[in-house]
């Protein structure tokens, strides 16, 4: 039997066919009495929206009038933006519903806690009263107080025109700061002393204790030469320790050369301790001769270890590093992992390693140990500022060693602010008489 493509029957057979099924007619008596296989009337039925309860009427089934480009347009986006409204109504109410649920689980835990837990007894605040502790309040164990000196630069002249205004330097503003360098250690170690027991003293003399020859506008700018730098820098320094070394019982002077006290413009690797840091450091040993609890380690390398409490700290001034930006942290990270090593050899180690150099105070920590950076007495100069246009305020450091925690605490002694009335009774500055009495 041929039966009826749903294209072959004509407008007026389907509103036949619509008007019969809107009355009750079923699908099987619509296909025998049109001769149309029920697939095709049933596919037929669903493009057109027609189902058993929701039958249209003809003229919406099959408009009369021509629907243009532009509505069909228009209609689409209407259906788009409804479904999109959709969308974002379903996933707002799943939100809300987790959120519902995580506020009312929250709820619950926090009345189960107040339920099953007692707070907190209040402790009675302790008054805050002067401090009047005796050496049986103090922190159990021994404590070594260990000062970092370095990168005097002494000679050296710090032009404020030059830095215009951000940093200035000279052998009075150094004389001055010596005075103000003493009073604050002192003062520091006083405060500390009321809590803690520190009969002992540590200096770490690190290097670049004058601004030497190395450079050709050094030599030139220098404040004076080359000899009256050591020997005024030793009067000072002779001074700052014998002033200080008056509150401990014991002072050990542990000492290293720098790059500025080289007595060479070349580099020279050869017999580092011919510097003239060297010849400093023997002037002041032999100033402070008759101090009998003062005493003196000055190495010919470049570095030495000493071990305060029990806590070893490697020491030496740090040029020779490389580095970038500023801080050169991979260069010095590199140069004390190959000392690692290499001491390793002979079953030695340290635990801490304190430098100089960079003129920038930095703590480190490190999984082997802490790096203590040291900073300067001039501050500022014109190389910090042309180089890295930056400008650090003078200071130096001071840390307290514990015997069984090592380095418990580190303070920065900052030296500016210096006045005419630190300089009292500091030794004066150059020239001096032709023969020293």
């Amino acid at each position: 039997m041929n039966y009826k493509k749903p294209s072959d029957i004509s407008k007026e057979e389907w509103k036949q066919i619509i008007d019969e099924y809107s009355n009750n007619i079923t699908r099987r008596e619509i296909c025998l009495k049109h001769n149309i296989k029920s697939g095709s009337l049933n596919s037929s039925f669903a493009r057109l929206g027609i189902s058993k309860g929701r039958t249209l009427p003809y003229d919406m089934v099959f408009p009369t009038n021509e629907i243009d480009n532009k509505t069909i347009s228009e209609t689409i986006k209407h259906d788009r933006e409804i479904e999109n409204l959709k969308a974002q109504l379903k996933y707002y109410k799943r939100l809300y519903n987790s959120s519902i649920r995580t506020t009312s689980m929250q709820d619950m835990l926090a009345e189960l806690i107040r339920e099953t837990t007692e707070a907190w007894r209040v402790l009675v605040p302790i008054p805050i009263l002067p401090e009047t502790s005796t050496l049986e309040d103090n922190i159990e164990g021994t404590h070594t107080a260990v000062l970092q000196i370095s990168d005097i630069h002494a000679g050296e002249v710090v032009s404020a025109e030059a830095t215009n205004g951000l940093g200035e330097y000279n052998l009075e503003i150094l004389r001055q700061r010596v005075g103000l360098y003493i009073q604050k250690v002192i003062h520091l170690i006083k405060i500390k002393r009321k809590g803690l027991e520190i009969p002992r003293l540590v200096i770490l003399a690190d290097g670049d204790f004058v601004s030497g020859i190395i450079h050709d506008e050094l030599i030139r700018t220098n404040a004076t030469n080359i000899v009256d730098q050591t020997l005024y820098t030793a009067n000072l320094m002779s001074h700052a320790i014998s002033q200080i070394a008056q509150y401990f019982n014991d002072v050990t002077v542990s000492c290293t050369v720098g790059n500025h006290g080289r007595t060479r413009q070349k580099v020279e690797y050869k017999e580092p301790h011919e510097s003239w840091d060297n010849v400093c450091y023997q002037f002041i040993a032999n100033n402070l001769r008759d101090y009998k609890h003062i005493k003196f380690e000055i190495a010919k390398s470049l570095w030495q270890i000493n071990k305060v409490e029990n806590t070893d700290i490697l020491h030496w001034h740090g040029h020779g590093i490389r580095g970038w930006s500023g801080f050169p942290w991979y260069g010095v990270d590199r140069a004390v992992k190959a000392l690692r090593q290499a001491l390793a050899i002979s079953d030695r180690t340290f635990d801490v390693v304190a430098m100089g150099h960079f003129h920038v105070p930095v703590e480190c920590e490190t999984p082997t140990g802490p790096w203590i950076v040291n900073g300067s007495w001039k501050g500022g100069d014109e190389y910090a500022l042309s180089t890295l246009y930056t400008s650090i305020p003078p200071s130096q450091n001071l840390f307290i060693v514990h015997n069984k925690y090592g380095v418990i605490s580190k303070d920065l002694i900052y030296l500016n602010h210096q006045t005419e009335e630190h300089a009292k009774g500091i030794p004066q500055c150059p020239p001096f008489p032709s023969v020293w009495t």
